[in-house]
């Protein structure tokens, strides 16, 4: 069976857990999702995470220490 190209979107949801997030921690946050969506999951590796999204690491990490809390974590 094919994967679902679309998610489930729920701006009410969405602009109550960003409405303390700058425009670029919330671009990040959207772009994770998506990726996260696309292959079921996202490295661990930060260095890895801001190639996907663009960013230098040094300016995603300070992103990330605010959105790392939105993912959970698993062992494998």
């Amino acid at each position: 069976m094919a994967k679902d190209p679309a998610f489930l979107f729920y701006s009410k949801d969405w602009l109550e857990g960003t409405a303390e997030m700058t425009p670029e921690e919330k671009g990040v946050y959207i772009d994770l999702l998506a990726h996260q969506h696309q292959k079921g999951s996202l490295p661990s590796d930060t260095k890895r995470l801001a190639k996907m999204v663009g960013l230098p690491e040094s300016d995603f990490l300070q992103l990330w220490n605010l959105l790392k809390d939105k993912f959970n974590r698993s062992d494998d």
